[in-house]
């Protein structure tokens, strides 16, 4: 994490604790909790994109990071279309399998967006490129 993004995290941490006695260990337990909760959220994620940075603006994140199996194996993404390309690029050379229940979503960027792949698509993806080509 940048610096700008630890103040920020100190900063909004204080002021809402409001306890201005022992600032250090307040500052340190609510900092080593926030850091456990996303481990275990991690934990739970077989692949994803992380947007860290500002909570209003997803669209415009500061960084992206790539989980996969669990693990935040690739952090300080600039954009989402990079992140993207790198979350496809890391699955194929660690020759993972898409997860079951977005296995039609990364084929169709696979195969429709990226033209990656067989010429031959199954009908599901094949009526969604029908329909957006029209």
């Amino acid at each position: 994490m940048r610096f700008e993004e630890k103040h920020k995290f100190f900063k909004r941490a204080i002021r809402n604790t409001q306890n201005f006695k022992n600032v250090a260990m307040t500052l340190a337990t609510k900092h080593q909790k926030a850091d456990a909760a996303d481990k275990e959220a991690y934990n739970e994620t077989p692949v994803g994109i992380i947007i860290i940075g500002e909570e209003n603006s997803p669209l415009n994140p500061s960084r992206l990071g790539i989980i996969l199996e669990g693990n935040v194996v690739f952090d300080g993404l600039a954009n989402l279309p990079q992140a993207f390309c790198v979350l496809f690029g890391l699955t194929y050379a660690l020759h993972l399998d898409y997860p079951k229940y977005m296995k039609n979503t990364f084929l169709f960027v696979q195969q429709v967006m990226f033209n990656l792949g067989k010429s031959q698509l199954p009908p599901k993806i094949q009526t969604l490129k029908n329909q957006l080509e029209e």
